[in-house]
């Protein structure tokens, strides 16, 4: 089968038929932006936001071919077709002949994607994800568009740092709210959980000790990212390595404002 034929008829099916991760292959197989291949578009990154963006990369690697029609569950015949008025988005609110878009609360926006869970009979260290959740998609959007933009190598470094960040956490909280609505109780394997821990730790250490700390903290970085490089394509390693950076580098800002306080 052809690229196009193989593209078109993962897009022609039903939004909620799409395979994310026969998707993934696809793009893979067919991509041309290495970034996307090696840290967007794996299978690491199972969240619903990248479902559409993966549609969306698809649908430019075709563009200007036609599409099959998208098929319905329901076999509509001609003789039943009648014109119907065109109804707003509906994620849309309409108010005097404007459409506005609507901003989901904390409940809402965690009842889409997790049917079972109620915001206010989550623990307060998930309600907090739930939250950060939020905010962390907002800022991929946004370095996902200025990576886009980019025109010097140190924006797409910067940016692409963002991009990868945000998913990574936005990963990592979507695993605790998808365990917690499995088996009622914290995973408790996201970085705020052991960052308390380790906090606590640190306040308690001398001027002295956290200079010494902080010096280590460069070589760890290095020897995760001379990691990452070795092994673009190792869904394990690519994830440990980075959740290390991510630890470090929290810590060496948290290390930053004690030395500051003292």
């Amino acid at each position: 089968m052809s690229k196009v034929t193989k593209i078109s008829a993962w897009l022609s099916l039903p939004d909620q038929e799409r395979d994310y991760f026969t998707g993934i292959a696809l793009y893979q197989e067919f991509g041309d932006n290495p970034r996307l291949k090696s840290l967007v578009f794996v299978r690491e990154n199972n969240f619903p936001a990248n479902k559409k963006n993966l549609a969306y990369e698809l649908t430019k690697l075709i563009a200007g071919v036609k599409l099959p029609p998208k098929r319905s569950k329901i076999d509509k015949s001609e003789s039943a077709k009648v014109s119907r008025p065109t109804l707003p988005p509906k994620d849309a609110i309409v108010v005097d002949k404007v459409t506005t878009k609507k901003v989901l609360t904390n409940n809402q926006s965690l009842r889409k994607e997790f049917p079972k869970l109620v915001f206010e009979e989550l623990p307060d260290s998930l309600k907090i994800l739930v939250v950060n959740k939020g905010i962390l998609f907002n800022k991929a959007k946004e370095a996902r568009e200025k990576l886009e933009q980019a025109t010097t190598d140190q924006e797409r470094l910067k940016w692409n740092k963002i991009l990868t960040d945000s998913m990574l956490e936005n990963q990592q909280i979507w695993d605790e709210l998808n365990y917690f609505q499995s088996h009622k109780k914290v995973l408790g394997k996201h970085p705020s959980f052991s960052q308390a821990k380790e906090l606590e730790k640190l306040k308690a250490m001398t001027t002295k000790q956290l200079i010494q700390k902080q010096r280590n903290i460069p070589t760890y970085i290095s020897k995760a990212n001379k990691a990452i490089k070795e092994n673009p394509k190792d869904e394990k390693i690519l994830k440990a390595k980075r959740a290390i950076i991510q630890k470090y580098e929290w810590m060496n800002t948290e290390i930053d404002k004690l030395m500051a306080d003292k």
